[in-house]
């Protein structure tokens, strides 16, 4: 059994404090960046409205029966490939931290005492007028008396910046009302200067913590990582594929694939069969096993 320094131990103890909050600045799954049911367009073996694909290979025909109708035979599910996604975010969120990625020379005392960036979830809104997707996440910090030294220095360093930011985030305006001051005296106020994170508020409300702890990393993401905080345009900001958020996209299907298993080379929407060549015997192994595929069979050969 390997032994566990001391070290290790407090290190892990020390991390035990945490915040429930939602991770800065992630964009969303839209069919243009990572979108599931966009990405890689061509590569995609769909069924028909009965649920069935078709397949030739070695001079036989199979029929596959998916779960759902229209359902695509090989894809991963939909939601182990967000979750993939959102996992690879958080892992950029906490280099970013820990004096990695775009905030590799910002100064010790000013990094967030953030010792890991856990996943929950993925959420997705019920609309996506006023939302969009978000990833909640488990912030562990070194300890909630760290992070709330960590605040009171790195807003009142930055705090013209600190002021523009709420100003953006929190202004009230047609088609938006804000719950929270865009004023950051009153946030310090509020919060007993962020002792109180969860005080947030006039009438403090369930999720005060989360806002609160999201808007501070969002600060030093903007400030240090070239995260786009907003999209008002009120903001000075980086260029997408200059950004944080474009950087991630650029290098995320380098870490996670395609949400497909195998192309759909030789698929035929015209007949709703796939030709597999000797070759590409691997495909057959793919629908067989899919997560999609409710059975198949061999089909009897027609006199």
């Amino acid at each position: 059994m390997e032994e566990v320094s001391q070290e290790t131990i407090a290190s892990e103890e020390a991390s035990s404090e945490y915040y429930d909050t939602i991770a800065p600045g992630f964009v969303g799954f839209y069919p243009e960046n990572f979108g599931y049911d966009s990405y890689g367009e061509g590569d995609w073996i769909a069924t028909d409205k009965n649920k069935k694909l078709m397949v030739e290979y070695e001079g036989k025909r199979y029929e596959f029966t998916s779960r759902f109708a229209f359902d695509v035979l090989n894809g991963r599910p939909q939601k182990e490939w967000e979750d993939t996604i959102a996992q690879e975010y958080c892992n950029d969120l906490l280099s970013e931290f820990t004096n990695g990625g775009y905030a590799c020379d910002v100064a010790e005392e000013f990094l967030p005492p953030v010792t890991k960036v856990e996943f929950v979830e993925v959420r997705h809104p019920r609309e996506y007028n006023f939302a969009n997707d978000r990833i909640k996440i488990r912030l562990h910090v070194t300890s909630k008396e760290d992070f709330t030294a960590w605040a009171n220095r790195y807003t009142e360093k930055n705090w013209e910046d600190w002021a523009r930011l709420l100003k953006d985030l929190f202004t009230s305006h047609s088609g938006f009302y804000s719950w929270y001051s865009n004023d950051p005296l009153v946030w310090a106020e509020q919060t007993k200067h962020y002792t109180d994170v969860g005080g947030l508020g006039e009438w403090p409300r369930q999720g005060s913590e989360s806002v609160c702890v999201e808007t501070l990393l969002k600060l030093f993401l903007w400030k240090e990582s070239k995260l786009i905080a907003s999209y008002s345009g009120e903001l000075e900001q980086p260029k997408f594929w200059d950004s944080f958020q474009g950087r991630f996209e650029m290098s995320i299907i380098e870490c996670v694939g395609s949400p497909t298993e195998c192309n759909g080379d030789g698929f035929s929407i015209k007949t709703n069969t796939l030709y597999i060549p000797k070759d590409e015997a691997y495909k057959m192994d793919v629908l067989k096993e899919n997560h999609n595929t409710a059975s198949w069979k061999l089909l009897e050969e027609e006199e």
